[in-house]
């Protein structure tokens, strides 16, 4: 979806503004109650920069909890927007990362499936770039899925395709169990598509975690997408096992540039998944 197209769909879905040089999209006027149009931003950033706990922090993404009005929010830096030129430069037309993740929970609470509430979307854009891609949506209590969920996921990921969704990234810790039923994390991967090659991937890689996943999902259709599949996994595993060693072979300083920079960021981590 290119950006002016983008930029169309979130303006029926909500407001747009500006303050400190950021452009934010409300989701809705409740948004008001997570942060007032005419106060600034840089409030909400303090505030965010003492966030109640961490829910994950790497090279690709930051992601933090924060109350406000005795309320639950997640917090979500898309790290790589701000980090990698091509994202920064392909924003110039197309979608940040910020924005595939904020329109893709909005299609799929629109298309009835859970998802946590998105809230807010801001953004950063310097030289037509979009150079920092923020989002924020409530918090959602539950039981994160383990392997042994198998059932419930594939139950799930089989809704999604009936609604014409592929998940993508269809990892155990990427569900919770709700008080409503089984609700996704991280949308950022899923697409709107009745492709039957991606299915069989979704397939393919819950049965990396679950491998009673392809029997369960029981579509006899699939059978030989599975096998296309899987031969292109294959390829892939090749491909980054010639990476690897080429890179033990003439060096890379990939990873001791990653481990610098996260040495010197002064927030403790925690080890948690939920709401990532």
């Amino acid at each position: 979806m290119l950006r002016l197209k983008l930029t169309k769909f979130l303006k029926n879905r909500g407001i747009f503004t500006q303050i400190d040089g950021w452009q934010i999209h409300f989701m809705n006027a409740n948004t008001d109650e997570v942060l007032n149009r005419e106060n600034s931003i840089t409030d909400l950033m303090q505030q965010m920069s003492n966030p109640t706990g961490i829910l994950k922090q790497d090279h690709r993404s930051y992601v933090a909890t924060f109350e406000h009005d005795k309320t639950k929010y997640v917090i979500k830096k898309f790290t790589l927007q701000n980090t990698w030129f091509w994202f920064r430069w392909t924003s110039v037309l197309f979608e940040s990362l910020g924005e595939i993740a904020y329109r893709n929970s909005i299609l799929l609470q629109e298309d009835g499936l859970i998802i946590p509430e998105p809230i807010m979307l801001f953004q950063r854009v310097r030289n037509l770039t979009i150079s920092h891609s923020w989002m924020i949506y409530k918090y959602m209590d539950g039981e994160e899925l383990l392997s042994t969920d198998v059932i419930d996921i594939v139950s799930f990921v089989k809704s999604m395709h009936k609604q014409g969704w592929v998940h993508r990234d269809a990892h155990p810790a990427n569900f919770l169990r709700t008080a409503n039923g089984i609700a996704t994390l991280d949308p950022i991967r899923a697409t709107r598509s009745r492709n039957m090659y991606l299915r069989a991937c979704d397939v393919l890689h819950m049965m990396r975690d679950m491998p009673k996943a392809g029997e369960l999902y029981d579509d006899d259709k699939l059978g030989v997408w599975l096998k296309i599949s899987l031969f292109s996994h294959n390829l892939g595993k090749i491909f980054r096992l010639i990476k690897q060693k080429a890179r033990a072979i003439f060096g890379n300083s990939t990873h001791k540039t990653d481990a610098n920079s996260m040495s010197h960021n002064p927030v403790n981590t925690e080890s948690v998944r939920k709401n990532d």
